[in-house]
Formats: structure tokens, C-alpha cells, sequence
């Protein structure tokens, strides 16, 4: 069986390594998929 490596990232959570970052913690649904669509410039 071949094993998987996967590179050492110190900072997994670092925005640099995401497109789209958003904070879900106090965020109402409706703008969590406004800043997609807008990041995507997807029509709603």
C-alpha cells in the first residue's frame, strides 16, 4: 500500500492558501453565499 504524503504546511488556517475566506462565526446564511456568489460572480 502506497501512502499518501502530504507537504508540512505550517499554517493550514493562513488566508494565502485559500481563495475565499470567510468568517461563519456571527455570519446570517445570506451573506455567507452573497460573498461566494460575489467571488464567483455568480447570479442570486
Amino acid at each position: 500500500m502506497r501512502q499518501l504524503k502530504i507537504p508540512l504546511i505550517k499554517n493550514l488556517l493562513d488566508p494565502k492558501f485559500f481563495d475565499l475566506v470567510i468568517d461563519t462565526t456571527n455570519t446570517k446564511v445570506e451573506k455567507i453565499v452573497g460573498e461566494i456568489s460575489e467571488k464567483f460572480n455568480l447570479n442570486t
